[in-house]
């Protein structure tokens, strides 16, 4: 016997109206109930693993900076040119950095990350052996633009993917692990470098690479020059001055992801919302960021000047371990800053973040690009202590308006 069509639309509506206010009656009045749909599909362990994979693909794009940065004084020997020249290559490296992963990126959240992904390491791999194998500071320039353009792009595939799989409330820790993985290299690759010269030559570093990072199929920037001018260190004692900087990094990726839930918590429940981790909250109506942003300026501030002190360290040459606690202190307040803005980037553009993390990482590499093409002008133009009062000053500027962008960004977005 057919319902009668009126008792049916009533049933319905009443459907509706309790999955969108998420309440159900019982006994003892009204509980409430999450009828929403999960988040994500996966599983805690799949996500997990998932994570896991796109972070050692994004560790790579990392590690293929520091594990080049001690042997650039080998290289300019054998290819007879000067360090001045070698470091073009970084130069090109990090502009290359900047503009292939907008493209990157932009694919990754239109036709998927797995199939870029890929993409991308399979272009790694080749570019890898054809350094390994090249003698000529022609294809050198030319090799370490492909492999930028081959792996870059996979840092902002990984922050994506993070944004694919966890919600708002459970993000900045998930976040801070995932910046855990991606700042290990700056400790680890100089060491891998320094021992693969000690028993090989510079071309063992691009063989260990296109030998290492096919293991993702299977699944799926100055400090050592300068430090080699001033102590007068080895390779692969150049390699391990950057340990204290890694370490440190990866020490506070994983404690910043824990203060940025915590800061998220307090922001709700400062205006009186839920900050229950399993919820997709609306963003739209939540200071998103106030709540990435709250502790970002102690981290900065504190930042700005441990720079100072480690530039004056380095211009009076003082004992060698005095700058290198400098760099452990420095890594601990930096990324604090690099992890909360890139959690906040992934928060604020939920349906492109891996697009968002290319068109930040533009931004970055290019800056960073320019400054290194004019770090030993203003080196020997200032010294050393002067250099990096300059650093200090230029991070410390962007306070005021990270301040700004605290209190009016919920309002900027609400009017977009």
């Amino acid at each position: 016997m057919d319902e009668d069509p009126e008792r049916n639309d009533s049933r319905q509506k009443s459907t509706t109206t309790d999955q969108n206010n998420e309440v159900a009656r019982t006994e003892n009045g009204i509980t409430e109930i999450d009828l929403s749909p999960p988040y994500s599909a996966f599983s805690t362990k799949q996500k997990k693993g998932i994570v896991a994979l796109v972070a050692f693909a994004g560790w790579f794009s990392s590690l293929s900076s520091f594990i080049y940065f001690p042997a650039i004084p080998f290289i300019a020997a054998e290819l007879g040119v000067s360090i001045e020249k070698i470091n073009l290559t970084v130069t090109a490296y990090l502009i290359a950095s900047g503009i292939f992963p907008s493209l990157v990126g932009e694919a990754a959240d239109t036709i998927g990350r797995r199939p870029v992904l890929i993409g991308t390491l399979i272009i790694y791999v080749a570019a890898n052996v054809g350094l390994a194998l090249q003698s000529s500071f022609g294809l050198l320039f030319f090799l370490r633009i492909v492999q930028s353009a081959g792996i870059s792009g996979s840092y902002a595939v990984t922050y994506g993917v993070v944004g694919d799989l966890f919600t708002p409330a459970e993000r900045g820790g998930y976040s801070g692990i995932v910046s855990f993985v991606l700042n290990t290299p700056p400790s680890i690759g100089p060491i891998i470098s320094g021992l693969l010269m000690t028993r090989w030559d510079w071309r063992a570093i691009f063989w260990f690479l296109s030998a290492i990072s096919p293991i993702c199929l299977v699944f799926v920037a100055s400090l050592s020059s300068l430090f080699t001018q001033v102590y007068q260190v080895s390779g692969l004692v150049s390699g391990l001055t950057y340990i204290p900087f890694g370490v440190a990094c990866a020490i506070s990726a994983i404690g910043t992801g824990k203060i940025l839930d915590i800061d998220y918590r307090h922001t709700a429940a400062k205006y009186g919302l839920s900050a229950e981790k399993s919820k997709n909250h609306d963003l739209d109506h939540f200071p998103i960021e106030e709540a990435r942003l709250r502790s970002l300026k102690y981290s900065l501030l504190v930042c700005g000047l441990l720079i100072v002190g480690y530039g004056w360290l380095l211009q009076y040459q003082v004992n060698i371990a005095a700058p290198l606690v400098f760099q452990f202190l420095i890594g601990l307040s930096i990324q604090g800053v690099f992890t909360a803005l890139s959690t906040l980037l992934v928060d604020i553009h939920p349906d492109a973040s891996s697009t968002a993390q290319a068109a930040s990482n533009f931004i970055r590499a290019e800056l960073a690009a320019g400054g290194l093409a004019l770090l030993d002008i203003i080196l020997r133009g200032i010294g050393a202590g002067w250099t990096f009062v300059l650093f200090a000053v230029l991070g410390l500027l962007s306070l005021p308006w990270l301040h700004v962008l605290r209190v009016k960004g919920l309002q900027w977005r609400q009017h977009n």
